[in-house]
């Protein structure tokens, strides 16, 4: 079967490849599903964040509009009435 050592070495990198394409594919697998909830975290996160900068921009232009002590007293008395 094995005539040299010659075959004998491209039976041993012929497996050795074989190793290390399995080894490949499945990191990179992982490094998909890795990446695909970082993106889905990072979305999310956006999204929150989005959510935010509209109650500071709501709050800021109530601010502006009514005046600091009208608005915090109109939010203060509402607290205190529940």
């Amino acid at each position: 079967m094995f005539d040299s050592s010659q075959d004998i070495f491209y039976l041993a990198a012929s497996i050795c490849v074989g190793f290390l394409t399995v080894f490949l594919i499945v990191f990179l697998y992982n490094l998909i599903k890795i990446l695909r909830e970082v993106n889905a975290t990072i979305d999310r996160v956006h999204s929150k964040l989005e959510k935010i900068s509209g109650l500071f921009a709501f709050l800021s232009n109530k601010v502006v509009k009514y005046g600091f002590e009208k608005f915090f007293s109109t939010v203060k008395g509402k607290n205190t009435k529940k």
